[in-house]
């Protein structure tokens, strides 16, 4: 697989099986594929805003800590107002984008 992209899905993932998750988009990912992924992030300062029983949103860095073996071409956090589900909310997601080594010789 050359590209694993996920946005608005994670946070779906219960805690207890995300690192078996992350571990299988890594192990089928082709070296120098690229993984690319947000999540949302829970701050104290803006109050949850879902109606999903099951979302879990992130902790802040937890996303980018996946991949602390890969070279990460970008991750950071942005603060945004959603429109989904009709009603202005504000949010916080953490993004990375990163590339598995190329284990091919040099």
């Amino acid at each position: 697989m050359d590209v694993v992209f996920s946005s608005g899905a994670l946070n779906n993932l219960p805690r207890r099986i995300r690192k078996t998750r992350f571990e299988h988009f890594k192990q089928n990912t082709s070296p120098g594929g690229i993984n690319a992924m947000n999540a949302d992030v829970s701050k104290p300062y803006i109050p949850a805003q879902t109606t999903n029983p099951f979302a879990s949103p992130f902790r802040s860095g937890e996303l980018l800590g996946y991949y602390w073996d890969w070279q990460i071409l970008d991750s950071g956090q942005v603060e945004f107002v959603s429109n989904a589900g009709g009603v202005p909310h504000r949010k916080a997601m953490d993004v990375v984008i990163a590339r598995k080594p190329d284990s091919r010789p040099a």
